[in-house]
This record gives C-alpha cells, sequence and structure tokens, in this order.
C-alpha cells in the first residue's frame, strides 16, 4: 500500500503538476518566483515533501525531504508522483485551484451580483476560496477533468480519485473583487466563459472581450 501523500511544496518549475494535484484535493504550495533555499526552508518549517525538477535543491544537505521529478511532460510528472503516493484519498475539488486554500460553501444569496443571471438560476451551491475569493460552482471542469487524468493515469486511479468527491463538483468561473483605487466594487472576468457558448469558443475568446449577453451587468461594473 503506498504512503498518502503528504502537504507538498512544487518548485518554480511544476506549476502545472501543483494545480492537478490540487485539483485531486492535495495540499500542495506552489509560487513562481522563490528560490531554492527559501524553498527549502518554508517546507522545513511547514513540515512538507518538497517536489522539484532542480538538481541544485537536490543537492542541499538539508533535513528536508524531497522527491525528484525526473520527467518534462505533465502527465509522466502525474504519474511518477502516483507511483510513489496514494493520490485517491482526497476530496477532489476541495481545494482553490489558484492558491491551494480549502473552498467553503457560501449563502447562495450572497453571490446574486457576483455571477451571471443564467449561472445564478442554475446552481444551488456556491464555494468561495477565503484566500483571493474566486467563486466556484458546478460545471462542465469535472468531466473534462476525470477525462484528463483517465488518459495520463489510467481508468482505475481516475475512478478512485473521483470516487472521494462528495456533493457537486466545482467549477471556476468569475470572482468580484474591489477596484484598485477603492470604491465601488466592479466586474472584472477570470476567464471568459459564457455558458451557452461551446468550450473551444469561450477559449479562443479574448480576454477581456466583453460578454454578448443582453443580461450581462450594467456598464459601470468593469472587468477584474
Amino acid at each position: 500500500m503506498l504512503p498518502l501523500l503528504p502537504p507538498s511544496s512544487a518548485d518554480t518549475m511544476l506549476g502545472r503538476l501543483a494545480t492537478w494535484l490540487r485539483l485531486v484535493g492535495a495540499d500542495v504550495v506552489h509560487e513562481r518566483e522563490i528560490a531554492g533555499s527559501e524553498l527549502l526552508r518554508r517546507a522545513g518549517v511547514e513540515e512538507r515533501l518538497v517536489l522539484t525538477r532542480d538538481t541544485g535543491i537536490m543537492a542541499r544537505n538539508v533535513d528536508v525531504p524531497r522527491l525528484f521529478i525526473r520527467h518534462d511532460r505533465l502527465a509522466d510528472q502525474l504519474r511518477q508522483v502516483a507511483d510513489a503516493f496514494d493520490i485517491t484519498c482526497f476530496e477532489p475539488f476541495s481545494r482553490c485551484l489558484r492558491c491551494n486554500e480549502i473552498v467553503v460553501d457560501v449563502d447562495r444569496d450572497s453571490v446574486r451580483d457576483r455571477v451571471w443571471p443564467y449561472v445564478y438560476e442554475t446552481n444551488e451551491r456556491f464555494r468561495e476560496c477565503p484566500g483571493c475569493r474566486r467563486l466556484y460552482w458546478s460545471g462542465t471542469h469535472p468531466e473534462r477533468a476525470y477525462a484528463r487524468l483517465t488518459d495520463m493515469l489510467g481508468a482505475d486511479v481516475a475512478r478512485a480519485v473521483f470516487r472521494r468527491g462528495r456533493g457537486p463538483t466545482i467549477q471556476v468561473r468569475r470572482v468580484l473583487r474591489a477596484s484598485a483605487g477603492g470604491g465601488a466594487r466592479r466586474w472584472r472576468p477570470c476567464r471568459p466563459v459564457e455558458p451557452p457558448r461551446r468550450v473551444a469558443d469561450a477559449a479562443a475568446a479574448p480576454q477581456d472581450a466583453p460578454s454578448p449577453r443582453a443580461s450581462a451587468p450594467r456598464a459601470d461594473r468593469t472587468a477584474c
């Protein structure tokens, strides 16, 4: 039986691996810019395993557990971690994919002005990241994630991972933030997704493109 993947820290080269491990529910911190010495120091203080592609980090004489990721491709990286540790005992979609915080349920009425009317009307459950305030709700992302995980790790592992999920799985769309200068709150789409549109069309849209929906927020609410 494989040991459970412990809380981990991924180095600057392993951002995609960190995101996918968070998706399955694992506790994995990642910063885009951090020195190897600082990464090891924090991992030691927080008792984390370091996942790294950096041979220099592996060579340092410090009492911090490390796993050297041998591969460049995401699928191979994830497979190496899954071969060394059990990643099927977490709750998928329980963590923010951006900052690793555990998402929490929020009152549905409290998000009415933070999401598009279509999203509010078709979803009963919403979650929020207490760190970055990103909102999550049920969508098509879990199905796509399951298919991708099946491709990377095989159907047995994918089924074991998603069997742990409780309640509706969650997909991020948009978040409402305060404007940079304080004052009125403004809309900013974190990604240009419209529910009626195909995923391919949404991915191809410019990031700051305005929504064509007639029910879009008023003009005094602009993008985040």
